[in-house]
């Protein structure tokens, strides 16, 4: 099992944080396909993503099961209702190269999980020429409150 450490740099803190992956657990929110505004939120570790992207749904259409980072108060999926962010998703759509620009999140030694799109590679209604498409899910220390990304 893999250990990491995150230097706290507060001045007068020379502490570290150890943390497992076995250990980091993730509040999502899961829906049933793109029309679902209700989440069941749910506690996942970084174990749950991986099995779920080593068995993808692969599908004719893009619509299905489908979980967002964010938690939602009241629970309706909505921008004014999040809460807060547990993992960080970035899409690359434009101009990007797979895997090559996955080298930056290995430099870094930055915990990541990777993985091609609904649309890599093929033409599609939003995407009128094949390209390479993926995302790249980074999990958190910990939650960002919506306060701090919604500014």
């Amino acid at each position: 099992m893999e250990e990491y450490h995150l230097d706290n740099i507060q001045p007068g803190n020379d502490s570290v944080i150890k943390v497992t992956t076995a250990t980091m657990r993730f509040r999502v929110s899961e829906f049933r396909n793109k029309r679902d505004n209700e989440p069941k939120h749910r506690l996942i570790s970084v174990e749950d993503l991986l099995r779920r992207m080593a068995s993808p749904l692969i599908r004719a259409e893009k619509d299905g099961p489908a979980f967002s980072p964010a938690t939602f108060h009241p629970a309706k999926r909505s921008r004014v209702n999040v809460t807060e962010l547990s993992i960080l998703i970035l899409d690359y759509d434009a101009n990007a190269a797979w895997p090559d620009d996955l080298d930056v999140w290995f430099d870094q030694r930055i915990l990541f999980l990777a993985h091609t799109t609904h649309s890599h590679r093929r033409v599609t209604a939003d995407h009128h020429r094949a390209a390479d498409r993926f995302r790249v899910i980074v999990p958190l220390l910990e939650p960002i409150p919506s306060a701090e990304f919604l500014k």
